[in-house]
Formats: structure tokens, sequence, C-alpha cells
């Protein structure tokens, strides 16, 4: 029914076929290695917050530390035999006992003898005292003591002993303890600390904490380590913490400013 025309026939070039080709070649391989590139960057990052899953999912060879068998103690031993086993030369000295019975709080060995204390005392056995220098952080150390499940006390006695700095020296009718519930929960009972632990902070931070301190318990402090009293130019007794650490070490101080916080740094100091 229908005639063929003499119309001819529309067909593509070669040259631009090739080249069409070619061209979409190159853009479907370059948006295969996109694609591959940003896959395996997905992975990686998959993998890397997921690494704890797949290290307990996977089997993976791991090192066994094996803590070293601890020597079993003696179950009849005393804290007396303890102390004296872990001394290097045997007994103590008559010197050591007689600094650990009077100018401590510390238990006293059996080899060295009885307690003299006053009559009428009740005796008192705790199993620790946490001390140090006063501004070492003997309160920040008892907080954590309590969380720890711990029943000690910060300058009071606790059923599991105390942290106290100022337990560190046994009070005395010369030197007694400068803050008074410190003092009233040692008051006739003849405590002994078993163990005896001490904080050391930084001297810096240390110095810093300790010139806020009022200067009754600096007194206490110089008498216990036989050192010079504090300097007599301070602030005044109803002073605050911030004010008494500013006027004994100001900051920039000048003439006799500057004198006065060089002899109570060299105080702090020592």
């Amino acid at each position: 029914m229908f005639q063929q025309t003499g119309l001819p026939t529309l067909r593509t070039p070669t040259l631009l076929r090739r080249r069409g080709s070619s061209v979409s070649g190159q853009i479907a391989s370059t948006h295969t290695g996109a694609l591959a590139f940003l896959g395996a960057l997905i992975a990686f990052f998959v993998v890397a917050c997921n690494l704890r899953f797949f290290q307990r999912a996977l089997p993976v060879a791991r090192g066994v530390y094996r803590r070293p068998p601890a020597k079993a103690p003696r179950l009849n031993a005393t804290f007396d035999e303890l102390f004296e086993n872990a001394a290097p030369d045997g007994a103590p000295s008559p010197r050591h006992c007689r600094f650990l019975r009077d100018t401590t709080l510390k238990a006293v060995p059996a080899s060295c003898g009885g307690v003299s204390r006053d009559v009428g005392w009740r005796r008192l056995r705790l199993p620790l005292l946490v001390t140090s220098l006063g501004g070492a952080g003997s309160w920040h150390a008892s907080l954590r003591l309590r969380d720890a499940g711990m029943r000690v006390e910060h300058e009071r006695l606790g059923r599991d002993g105390s942290v106290c700095w100022l337990y560190a020296v046994r009070d005395s009718t010369q030197r007694p303890y400068p803050v008074p519930p410190a003092a009233a929960a040692v008051r006739d009972y003849d405590v002994r600390f078993k163990k005896v632990l001490h904080i050391v902070r930084c001297p810096t931070g240390n110095v810093a904490a300790l010139s806020t301190h009022r200067r009754e318990t600096l007194a206490f402090a110089a008498r216990a380590l036989a050192l010079p009293p504090p300097p007599t130019e301070d602030a005044g007794p109803l002073s605050s913490q911030f004010d008494r650490s500013l006027f004994r070490l100001p900051p920039r101080p000048a003439g006799a400013a500057r004198k006065r916080r060089d002899r109570w740094l060299a105080f702090l100091a020592d």
C-alpha cells in the first residue's frame, strides 16, 4: 500500500558514534570509581565506629594476664607480728618505739612494751589513718574513701578510721589540737591506728592552700615539726581564707609587702 520514497536514510556518522560511545564509557567509569571510593569510605567509618562489636564477635587471640600467686597470710598473725616481720632489722629500736609511743598515734608493736596512758582512758584501735600536711587534700580524700564504702570521717573518728592531718602527731598540753571537733573526738581515748597513709601534694599547690589556714593551725604544725613560729605580721583573726592568703602572699608586692611575702613564703615552704 505504501510506496517507498526516494528520501535518504538518516544515519549517525561513524566518527560521532565512536566519540559518543567513548565519552559515555569514561563517564560511566568515573561514576563507578566515585561510588566505589564512597562505599569504601562508608565501610571504613562503620567498622571504626563498631570496632568493639567486631572485637567481641571475631575470635581474636589475645594475651592473658596471670596475676602472680599471693602469699597466704597466717590466720593467727597479729598486726604486731606483721609489723615486726616487715621491719628490715627485726624488732624496732628503742628510739623508734619511743617515737611511736610518745609522738604519733600509730599502733605500737608488742616488742616496744605497753603504751603509757592516763587512768580512765578507753582503749580504741582503728584500722586506718590517712594524714598529711594541712592543705594536701584530706577533705577530698575522705569523700573518695566514703564513696568507696569505707566508714571514715574527716577530722573525726569513724568505724574504719579517720582522715585528718592533725592526727599525724599526738597532742599534748604544750601542743593541743587547734580544731575543736578533732580534739573532742580523741578526748579520754587511747586512740591508735594500725595503718597510716600519708598524702603528698605538689609543693606549689600545698603552700597556696596552707596560706589560707588560721594562725592557730600553722602554729600547731610549727611546734610539731620543731620549726619557728609563724611571722607576727598577719591578717586579722576574723579574716576569711581568701583575705588571709592575699595578705600573706600578695600577687604583686612592693616594698614592705614584698618582705612580708618573703617571710611567709619561707615559713610555709619549710
